[in-house]
């Protein structure tokens, strides 16, 4: 079943975007065909400007007016029920825009995905954010935004699309699925490489990191509220959980869209209201670990509305088999480079998403946290004084002067996760 016949579904990408898209479904740069590569058994890799020409997008000229573009909105405070948060935090996302010899306007006006720095030239994103009339599109359109926080902002670095790669079969046919969104990944290889750090997927010793009920984060500057037209100009996060495959079949079942659990992972809350929207496609599903970092375990795919009870998001099973073997044998092949981690487990991580300037005139200093667990609680140190129990938001008076909190998250099992700590300096006699 078409998936725009259900109740007000979609793949995360702007409405704006479905309608210019459609018409710009340009030729290949190249007519020649490519060679493909071998991924796993029966499975390939092949570069879209290697395809048949009946599985390209047809010919159109197109100009993108700027009335199409993001249109001014009034700044939310979340993606859907989630935080503003900065690159530095998540320096592996990235966004996927028009190249400014296509579209006018600045990265914000121009960006319509997400995706996910794996090496310093290649990204994961997702298949649907290029495919339109029944092919993909061709990949001198578009280029990748690495380092930005605000994407109005010249931050960062803008690099164009070498190439980018679909998994195909033996006969050359994607098989990225445009009725079930199967296989929703695809390889981006950039014409420069990104100065920002990279990210690994979770390796097949990690499967905890992404199991039923584990914490993870999502990333982006999609929708802020079901519907369109709220897209904010920072980059927002959001805490969510690994839904239970069969649950999460089920439900999307009960409306006639199929789940698949070897290929597609579900995360949300059960009661709604923290989610991916339309604009997050291909974006990046992270869950902390320990040693410090992150891994990857999912790209932002499709959903049913934005943040409803009872249907998670779902994304691309980037850290299972097939993709995982798909993903990182052919990057190994291509770069030398191992994009699948292993050894690690997943830690409860405390974040800090609003704080004291770091140089203030106010003795008062407010904060908002979060851990990467549900239901953890917080324990909070100042200064040399003794810690102690703590919650959201917390507010304490101090002399002026430099200060520091260390804000610790436990988790229901009693588990000390990695702390987040925070220095200022309040001005004054």
């Amino acid at each position: 079943m078409q998936r725009n016949s259900l109740p007000i579904p979609f793949c995360r990408i702007p409405l704006w975007v479905a309608w210019i898209a459609t018409a710009l479904c340009l030729p290949a740069a190249s007519a020649s065909e490519h060679e493909r590569i071998k991924a796993a058994p029966g499975v390939y890799l092949q570069s879209v400007d290697g395809l048949a020409s009946e599985r390209l997008a047809s010919n159109s000229e197109f100009r993108i007016p700027n009335s199409e573009f993001h249109a001014p909105v009034t700044r939310a405070n979340r993606i859907v029920g989630g935080t503003e948060t900065t690159i530095t935090q998540w320096p592996w996302q990235t966004a996927i825009a028009f190249r400014p010899s296509v579209a006018s306007g600045n990265g914000f006006q121009r960006q319509f995905c997400g995706g996910t720095l794996v090496t310093p030239t290649f990204v994961v994103t997702a298949a649907h954010c290029f495919y339109r009339n029944g092919g993909f599109t061709s990949p001198d359109q578009y280029s990748v935004i690495t380092g930005r926080t605000n994407l109005s902002s010249s931050a960062g670095q803008e690099i164009d699309f070498d190439a980018y790669f679909v998994p195909v079969d033996a006969l050359g046919n994607p098989l990225f699925n445009s009725n079930e969104f199967d296989f929703d990944f695809v390889i981006v290889r950039l014409s420069a490489p990104s100065v920002s750090p990279t990210i690994q997927i979770a390796g097949p010793d990690e499967r905890a990191t992404w199991a039923a009920g584990q914490p993870a984060f999502v990333t982006g500057w999609g929708d802020t509220a079901e519907g369109g037209g709220a897209f904010p100009d920072a980059l927002r996060v959001g805490r969510v959980a690994i839904a239970d495959d069969l649950a999460c079949a089920d439900s999307y079942a009960a409306v006639g869209t199929t789940v698949r659990p070897d290929t597609m992972l579900c995360a949300g809350r059960t009661g709604g209201g923290v989610d991916t929207c339309q604009g997050d496609s291909g974006g990046p599903m992270v869950v902390p670990v320990s040693g410090g970092g992150f891994r990857l375990v999912g790209d932002t795919s499709f959903g049913i509305g934005c943040a409803r009870p009872e249907f998670p998001g779902v994304y691309g099973r980037l850290a299972d088999d097939p993709l995982r073997s798909i993903i990182g044998d052919f990057i190994l092949s291509q770069t030398g480079i191992d994009v699948i981690g292993s050894g690690t487990r997943p830690v409860t991580l405390t974040m800090i998403t609003q704080g004291p300037k770091r140089v203030t005139t106010k003795r008062k200093a407010r904060f908002v946290f979060l851990a990467s667990e549900l239901g953890s609680t917080f324990r909070c140190r100042l200064d040399h004084r003794r810690e102690r129990p703590c919650a959201s938001p917390f507010s304490v008076r101090v002399h002026p002067g430099k200060h520091r909190l260390r804000i610790t998250a436990m988790s229901p099992l009693g588990e000390r996760g990695q702390p987040a700590l925070r220095t200022w300096r309040v001005l004054g006699r």
